[in-house]
C-alpha cells in the first residue's frame, strides 16, 4: 500500500477521535432542501426532503434517522475524561446521523446502543449499527456511494465516496467481538466494492485506483475483499489464527499459507476520499488537519512473507519466501513485496 496521503477514508473516525461536529441545535436540525441531522435517541426522523410545493410529494429525499438508537454510554464516559484534559471537545456529540443534499436521495441512519456516526452527502446512503453498548459503528458516503457498518463488541468503519453516475462505490464492515473492520471504496472511474469482517484482530479492504490497495487480514478470524462493480474478485483474503491465511488475486490461483510472524509491517488502510468528503460536509462537520494527519498513518499490521504456501489449482504447487526466496513460486500470497 502506498505512503499515506492527505486524502484519507476515515473522516468519520477522525471526527470521533478528535472533534465535535458543528451542527445546528436540535430545534433547528433541519434546513429544508439542504440538510438534516439528528442525535442518538431522537424520537422523530429529521426530514429535509425537497418537495413539490403544490402536491407535497417528495422530489429529493434528505433524511436522518436516529429513532432506533440510544445515546452512547461510551461517548458520555469519554466526555467526562475529556472535560479534564481537553475542555470543549466532545465525543458523545458525534453520536448522530447527518444527511446533506440536495443532488439526489440522501439518507443517514444510526441504530443500536453503542457509539454510532453516519454521514451521507449528495446522494449517498450511510447506515451505522452498533449492536451493544461497547461497540462503535462509523460510516460516511457521498455521491452514489453506499456505506454500512455493523459492530458487536468491536469497531467498524466504512466509507464509500462515489462520483455521480460514474462510480457507484460501496463499503461494508462487520466488526465482531474484539475486531476492527475497515472498508474504504473510492474508485473515481470504475466503482468498487470493499468489505471486511474481523473477530479479535483487524481486517481491511481498500478499493481505489491505486494498484497497491487491496485486502489485509490479521485476525483470529478475518475476511476482506475488494471487487469490481460487477462483483468480480480483485483481491481477497481470509485469516484463521492470525498466521494461517488464504488469498486470491483476481481470478488467479487460491493460495493457502502460513505467514512469517517476524515479517510484520504497518500499512495504511485509508484510501483516497477525505478531500471529497470535506468538500461535501465541510459546513457541517469540522475535521481539523490534526485529525487527518493521525488517521493518514499506517496502522494495520500485515504479514508480508510466507513460511510456506500451497495451491491446488491446476496441480499442486508449493513455495516459500524464506531463504532468500529459494524455492518460491509465482503468485505469492504476499502481494506487496
Amino acid at each position: 500500500m502506498s505512503v499515506p496521503r492527505i486524502r484519507v477514508a476515515l473522516a468519520c473516525a477522525a471526527a470521533v477521535a478528535l472533534v465535535s461536529p458543528v451542527v445546528a441545535p436540535a430545534d433547528a436540525a433541519v434546513v429544508p432542501g439542504v440538510s438534516a441531522a439528528c442525535s442518538a435517541g431522537d424520537p422523530n426522523v429529521a426530514d429535509a426532503s425537497v418537495r413539490n410545493p403544490i402536491t407535497g410529494n417528495v422530489l429529493i429525499r434528505i433524511t436522518a434517522d436516529c429513532t432506533d438508537s440510544s445515546p452512547s454510554f461510551v461517548g458520555r464516559a469519554a466526555d467526562t475524561v475529556l472535560r479534564v484534559i481537553s475542555p470543549g471537545t466532545s465525543i458523545s456529540s458525534l453520536n448522530q446521523a447527518i444527511a446533506i443534499g440536495p443532488l439526489a436521495g440522501t439518507d443517514a441512519t444510526i441504530t443500536g446502543r453503542g457509539f454510532t456516526t453516519a454521514i451521507a452527502a449528495l446522494g449517498g446512503s450511510s447506515t451505522s449499527n452498533a449492536r451493544n453498548t461497547f461497540a462503535a459503528a462509523i460510516t460516511a458516503a457521498t455521491g452514489p456511494g453506499v456505506a454500512t457498518s455493523s459492530a458487536l463488541l468491536g469497531i467498524g468503519v466504512s466509507l464509500a465516496i462515489g462520483v455521480p453516475i460514474v462510480a457507484p462505490n460501496r463499503a461494508d464492515t462487520n466488526a465482531l467481538p474484539g475486531g476492527i473492520a475497515i472498508a474504504s471504496a473510492n474508485h473515481p472511474l470504475a466503482g468498487r466494492t470493499a468489505d471486511a469482517t474481523a473477530l479479535l484482530g483487524i481486517a481491511s479492504a481498500t478499493a481505489t485506483a491505486d494498484p497497491d490497495d487491496g485486502a489485509v487480514c490479521t485476525a483470529l478470524y478475518g475476511t476482506a475483499r475488494v471487487a469490481d462493480r460487477n462483483g468480480a474478485n480483485i483481491d481477497s483474503c481470509t485469516s484463521v489464527g492470525f498466521m494461517f491465511q488464504r488469498r486470491q488475486q483476481n481470478d488467479g490461483p487460491v493460495w493457502y499459507s502460513v505467514k512469517d510472524p517476524t515479517s510484520v509491517r504497518a500499512v495504511a488502510p485509508i484510501g483516497d476520499g477525505l478531500t471529497d468528503l470535506i468538500g461535501a460536509v465541510g459546513n457541517v462537520v469540522d475535521i481539523p488537519p490534526a485529525a487527518v494527519d493521525v488517521l493518514s498513518a499506517a496502522f494495520v499490521p500485515e504479514f508480508t512473507r510466507d513460511i510456506v504456501r500451497v495451491s491446488f489449482d491446476d496441480g499442486f504447487r508449493i513455495g516459500t519466501d524464506l531463504l532468500g526466496g529459494l524455492g518460491s513460486t509465482s503468485g505469492s500470497t504476499a502481494k506487496r513485496h
